[in-house]
């Protein structure tokens, strides 16, 4: 069992009671003095500063996203680099109450934040200076055999003359990926001026979905359809706020190529478009990787394949593969 985003807030407010190693973090709060919190189907950070240095404080939303990084970032951990920020998987370092009093105990996500955020630092560079840092960063991660797959204006910091990203939660190991350049390419595009210099008004991203409302949370759209969180649980509407997918989940993450990982009470699924399991919610840990239609489920701690349609393609075994 995880801890709501509530009991996160709440940890956040009160460190000294609720983490293990963080006990004089202090948060970084909204005018309104709440902790100021991003999230995402997989994750919720906050801001934090500890002995003068700033961080990022992230928690896992489900048993898959937390499987997935402590792989992640205990490979990471192994790596010193320059090009890549100091992060680090924290077992057992938050402290929540169940709604039955019981204590548990929740994995965290300790991220630096080096430099300054990418956002600031453009009004100091000229357009040369980004695209060599850029090209830098290519090489980099070339040379880790690094993919970061999330590469944005926003998971990018300026530290020490170089481009440092951050949020490693979907990298992979074992090649740089075009994806990664074709991003990297963008944001150069994105930031830089024709005149050497970078401007200060830039254009807000234009969302044509209506607000839908009505919800605790709203996601974004994934093959016409939106996970939503609400009272009963997460579901998924269309584009006009109708429901496709009754709220039923525990937690629900977003549609690729027809398919969906959702967790239950009984443990973590495959639904199809339709609502209907493709595998059944049983196993421990569910991940879809959309570009091989592929799925593989861990169950008693053993790992298996499974193809599009949910049939089993290898017997449990101890052994994770990419």
């Amino acid at each position: 069992m995880l801890p709501t985003i509530h009991q996160f807030m709440q940890a956040l407010r009160s460190p000294a009671d609720s983490f293990t190693t963080l006990q004089r973090a202090k948060v970084v709060c909204g005018s309104d003095g709440l902790p100021i919190l991003r999230r995402t189907t997989r994750y919720v950070e906050a801001e934090i500063t500890l002995d003068g240095a700033r961080y990022l404080l992230s928690m896992p939303l489900s048993t898959a996203a937390a499987a997935q990084c402590e792989r992640t970032l205990t490979a990471l951990q192994r790596l010193n680099h320059p090009a890549l920020a100091a992060v680090r998987w924290l077992p057992g370092e938050g402290r929540f109450f169940t709604p039955e009093g019981v204590v548990r105990t929740v994995n965290l996500v300790l991220q630096a934040l080096p430099g300054a955020a990418l956002e600031e630092a453009v009004f100091r560079l000229s357009s040369q200076e980004l695209e060599e840092a850029i090209e830098q960063l290519k090489r980099d991660l070339e040379a880790l055999n690094l993919a970061h797959n999330n590469l944005k204006a926003e998971n990018l910091r300026w530290a020490n003359g170089r481009l440092v990203p951050i949020r490693y939660f979907d990298a992979t190991l074992g090649g740089a990926s075009e994806r990664d350049h074709r991003a990297l390419e963008a944001i150069y595009t994105e930031l830089a001026g024709d005149d050497e210099h970078f401007v200060s008004d830039c254009d807000l991203p234009y969302d044509p979905i209506p607000k839908l409302i009505g919800h605790k949370w709203v996601g974004h759209e994934f093959e016409g359809l939106i996970c939503v969180e609400d009272t009963e649980g997460f579901g998924y509407v269309d584009a006009a706020n109708r429901y496709i997918i009754a709220p039923r989940f525990c937690w629900a993450d977003d549609f690729h190529e027809g398919r969906a990982v959702v967790q239950t009470e009984q443990g973590m699924g495959l639904i199809d478009r339709e609502g209907r399991f493709v595998l059944p919610p049983i196993y421990e840990v569910v991940e879809y990787h959309a570009a091989e239609t592929l799925i593989q489920a861990r169950q008693g701690g053993l790992w298996a394949r499974f193809d599009y349609m949910g049939r089993q393609l290898t017997p449990f075994g101890t052994t994770y593969e990419v």
